[in-house]
């Protein structure tokens, strides 16, 4: 998504006007990215993961597409409200993805898989969580093929988190 033409002020970007250079059309605000625009959608992808007290733990493996939810957080809710009801009640499954910048700290770009209420990405427990981290601002729309190291799991219903976690743009 680039910039195709510019004169006098108008913007041309994928064949849609936009009025001001920092209006890209289709992204969103992101202050952690260093265009301050994000892309609207990752693409997160992970494979072995295997039941313990769930029987539907495959539910994260393979690639999956998060949508932007709001400033510098993106996420995809896997289930709806069927993922391991047997162990925790009535939750669904999501995968969340954030980028922060904790006060004193390095820019964090974390994946949480975890579980909450169906019809909310706010993860309430995580299960497994991944990160990378930036000493400066990222460019959020060249992330292409990040790998994310395994940082921790807690008490979860699943197994066999892998080592790292792939994340790409769209």
């Amino acid at each position: 998504m680039g910039v195709y033409f510019h004169d006098g002020g108008i913007l041309f970007n994928s064949g849609k006007i936009a009025f001001h250079e920092d209006c890209c059309c289709d992204t969103a605000d992101c202050g952690n990215c260093s265009s301050g625009f994000g892309p609207l959608q990752l693409e997160v992808t992970a494979s072995g993961i295997t039941n313990r007290e769930c029987p539907n733990c495959a539910v994260f493996n393979g690639t999956h597409i998060t949508s932007f939810l709001q400033a510098c957080s993106w996420c995809k809710l896997v289930t709806g409200s069927e993922f391991c009801n047997e162990f925790i009640g009535v939750q669904a499954a999501t995968i969340l993805v954030t980028l922060v910048h904790p006060p004193g700290s390095d820019y964090l770009l974390n994946v949480i898989y975890g579980h909450t209420s169906p019809q909310s990405c706010i993860v309430f427990n995580y299960t497994a969580l991944y990160r990378k981290v930036y000493v400066e601002k990222p460019d959020c729309f060249a992330f292409s093929s990040e790998v994310l190291d395994f940082v921790s799991s807690s008490f979860g219903p699943c197994n066999n988190w892998p080592a790292t976690v792939t994340l790409s743009t769209i």
